[in-house]
């Protein structure tokens, strides 16, 4: 019994770990092993068995290395200036790479008869010595860690879409990335200090998942915890049962997860049509004269102020933006145009508060307290508090997958959702009702990916809308669509000002956009208005 419970828990946090990290790097190569957490641990344990110790502190060196190892990688990544995804990745790489070698160095230098034998046998893994103690210390921390992350699994599907995505959507990305990362190392580190190194668990069973499921952590996490037990527990029965004598769990698993995993990589890239790159024309939207009210809090006042605004990326560069003013009322329609490389995107993220002023402010009216309107700089807000103000469409969507387009509009929303909250009834409503004003109901239940051009930009929109800002920013929202879309796309903007009483701001390089009904030019041109 404590042979399977212990198999079962290392399915589940192996599953998890794999799960969170390819999701938080959007990379689906990325298994447990990506900080080096297997080879620390291994360091840890190896140590032990060289000394003689108990197994109680083989566990706790192995537990403690590992935890180091996740410690070392993010210290050598933030000495970097570049803090993105990438950075970790070939932190851990290099960390990896190093506490490999220095087991190498310690197999070479034991006693080959005794202690070389014992290390190679942990390093891959084994149920066989489990107690009902390790269980005691395994399951707390399993059951903690996989209660934390059921609970933000709506910031991990945010988490990732990247920096800009989530940080527009009032949620500190840096700071939930960091999560995520210590959650799956401490799951990692648990399991392969009792059990020693375990291969393609954490690799396969999210891509079996996502395979039956689709790329939403909401659905995922259940079932990876699911197929992870289910995983490990055939491993470990076929590793007593194939041999006389038992074999390691690891040559197991590496044996069904390359069959499984060629397989899934078979049936992925055979299959047709999973992208769609034409773009279709999509149905005029008819905006319902008298139509119901969708719930929209407009307790924010949209005016901003962009006041002697300079930016430039570094000392050396030249000012990418030069003594940029411009107000903006309530229900303005803003066209901000020019060719590219004209600044256009550098001053969305600025007044968006993604990038910060070398010179000058981005001042947004915001009522304090006292319900009193005072002007305050945009980065003096929270992030929070920025989410309820700014919405900000980016101009490509290339790292949304295949998740869902209602699990996609569902994070607009979580500027309005605590940590550990679930949306409402009423918010799943909103959902339902902006999709069909915005002629998007039919999307609901497609991939995001499988979308044209002209439908990713509307399920945008809908998307900002459900965010409930007063300021809605897009950048470059027709660049990639044909001249039916590009006009949909426009008109649909241009009727948000009264619709739903928003005020829109725009970039775009298309001549013809400038004959738009309503709307204020504003002419960019090598960082200067003219």
């Amino acid at each position: 019994m404590p042979r399977a419970i212990i198999a079962s828990l290392a399915g589940i946090s192996l599953s998890l770990s794999g799960l969170i990290y390819q999701e938080t790097f959007q990379n689906d190569l990325i298994s447990q092993d990506l900080l080096g957490v297997s080879q620390g641990a291994g360091i840890g344990a190896a140590i032990g068995i060289v000394f003689g110790l108990s197994n109680f502190f083989i566990i706790s060196l192995s537990f403690s290395f590992g935890i180091l190892t996740v410690l070392l990688t993010v210290l050598i990544s933030n000495i970097f200036k570049n803090k993105n995804n990438i950075t970790l990745i070939l932190s851990g790489i290099i960390v990896g790479s190093f506490m490999s070698s220095i087991l190498t160095s310690i197999k070479y230098l034991v006693n080959p008869e005794t202690q070389l034998a014992t290390i190679v046998y942990w390093l891959m893994g084994s149920f066989a010595n489990v107690t009902y103690q390790n269980i005691l210390f395994v399951f707390p921390i399993v059951l903690i860690l996989s209660a934390i992350l059921f609970f933000i699994s709506h910031r991990i599907n945010l988490v990732a879409l990247g920096k800009e995505e989530t940080e527009t959507k009032g949620v500190n990305y840096i700071l939930y990335r960091n999560l995520i990362v210590a959650i799956a190392t401490l799951l990692t580190a648990t399991i392969v200090s009792i059990c020693g190194t375990i291969s393609w668990v954490g690799l396969i069973t999210p891509h079996i998942v996502r395979v039956l499921l689709g790329r939403n952590v909401n659905r995922t996490l259940p079932f990876c915890t699911v197929f992870g037990a289910t995983f490990t527990l055939i491993a470990d029965a076929l590793s007593r049962s194939l041999a006389q004598s038992e074999i390691p769990i690891s040559a197991i698993t590496g044996v069904l997860g390359s069959i499984i995993f060629t397989i899934i990589l078979f049936n992925r890239y055979n299959q047709k049509g999973i992208t769609k790159n034409d773009i279709n024309v999509i149905d005029n939207i008819k905006f319902a004269e008298n139509s119901e009210n969708v719930s929209i809090k407009n307790d924010a006042v949209s005016l901003l102020c962009i006041s002697n605004l300079y930016y430039k990326y570094n000392k050396q560069s030249e000012y990418i933006l030069n003594n940029i003013s411009l107000c903006i009322k309530q229900n303005d329609f803003i066209l901000l145009y020019g060719a590219n490389g004209s600044g256009k995107t550098t001053l969305l993220k600025l007044i968006a508060g993604i990038l910060k002023p070398t010179f000058g402010n981005v001042l947004i009216k915001f009522s304090d307290k006292l319900q009193k309107d005072i002007f305050v700089d945009i980065n003096k807000l929270s992030l929070l508090d920025r989410s309820k103000y700014i919405s900000y469409v980016r101009q490509d969507f290339y790292n949304i997958s295949n998740i869902l387009v209602r699990d996609y509009l569902i994070l607009g929303m979580v500027n309005e959702l605590k940590f550990y909250e679930k949306p409402t009834k009423e918010q799943m409503k909103n959902v339902e009702k902006f999709a069909n004003e915005l002629s998007i109901a039919k999307f609901l239940d497609k991939k995001f990916s499988e979308l044209s051009g002209g439908e990713k930009q509307l399920v945008a929109i809908c998307q900002s809308l459900l965010q409930n800002s007063s300021i809605l920013i897009f950048d470059e929202p027709t660049a990639s669509l044909d001249s039916d879309n590009q006009e949909l796309v426009i008109s649909t903007l241009t009727k948000l000002t009264t619709t739903y009483n928003k005020t829109i701001i725009l970039s775009t390089h298309n001549k013809e956009h400038k004959n738009t009904a309503g709307c204020t030019i504003k002419i960019l041109k090598e960082g200067a208005f003219i």
